[in-house]
């Protein structure tokens, strides 16, 4: 993924949030000391290439902050580099001549 896209909302509570690669390295963050009100709030966009985990927490002891209308963007695939290709058309060429040679 590379980016995810939230609102949030609670009981006068912190809000944190964290997007995470595979490794657990943290790719973008999000803190809001206070959801007071209860009302949502946002939206709010973590990105990053490779996001694989959405974390979040609220303050402990009662207070508590959700999120809703989350939305996930895959990100574009990737695309192959110049050097892939010439080792690519390399490895056809020396099938080819290894074949002449056989032939």
């Amino acid at each position: 993924m590379s980016s995810i896209t939230f609102i949030y909302g609670g009981n006068s509570g912190s809000f944190f949030a964290e997007a995470w690669d595979i490794d657990g390295n943290v790719l973008d963050s999000f803190f809001k000391a206070s959801t007071a009100g209860g009302q949502p709030a946002g939206p709010e966009t973590l990105t990053g290439s490779g996001i694989r985990i959405l974390f979040w927490r609220d303050t402990p002891g009662g207070q508590f902050a959700a999120i809703d209308n989350i939305t996930i963007e895959a990100g574009a695939p990737p695309v192959p580099e110049p050097a892939s290709w010439l080792l690519f058309g390399t490895g056809l060429a020396g099938l080819r001549a290894r074949r002449k040679r056989r032939g």
